[in-house]
């Protein structure tokens, strides 16, 4: 995995952020009534229901809520494609998701879809999206191993000439992920 920092301050509290979880709320309460049932979360919606009902839900909260839908979709798929050991599916769906994220969800910006524009070209690419909130912050990046160094090295320089502040990659590898590592403390 490389890291790639657009070095764009993202602010999820100025307002942007909630503007998108308030049009995914209008949705899920609209596909509620439409579909006739109790709604909480987008995610307990099927695509083809969406599908189904989508034409009688406001443009731009439809917009948010599909991305939500088939991001639910595409987190599963890219599950399976890690169990199956399909690095290429994975990637096409992170870089489906960057789409989706610029296109319906409006998270992302100029300088996170250069970094995405800019490593699709380059050795060793899988697959690639912004990370978190979007607005800025970083993309993330799955390279083949033998290629990693050379790719984050090639990124930097194609984006040092674009964006305001220096580029700035970084080289990971994924984790075993969160785990208890001493006996809890008590207080």
């Amino acid at each position: 995995m490389v890291i790639a920092d657009s070095g764009v301050q993202h602010e999820l509290v100025d307002g942007k952020y909630a503007a998108l979880r308030s049009h995914c709320r209008r949705a899920t309460q609209k596909i509620g009534e439409l579909l006739g049932r109790e709604i909480s979360s987008l995610r307990q919606v099927s695509l083809e229901e969406f599908l189904g009902c989508r034409e009688q839900i406001d443009e731009e909260d439809r917009r948010r809520a599909e991305h939500v839908i088939r991001e639910n979709s595409r987190v599963l798929e890219g599950v399976e494609a890690l169990r199956r050991g399909d690095p290429g599916r994975l990637g096409e769906l992170m870089l489906q998701s960057h789409s989706s994220s610029r296109d319906l969800f409006g998270n992302s910006c100029d300088e996170l879809d250069f970094l995405i524009e800019s490593a699709t070209g380059l050795p060793g690419f899988i697959g690639g999206k912004l990370s978190g909130g979007g607005f800025g912050g970083a993309t993330v990046n799955l390279v083949e191993q033998n290629a990693a160094v050379e790719f984050q090295q090639r990124l930097a320089e194609a984006c040092s000439n674009r964006l305001a502040a220096p580029a700035r990659t970084f080289l990971t590898k994924i984790g075993d992920g969160a785990r208890l590592l001493g006996k809890p403390q008590s207080s």
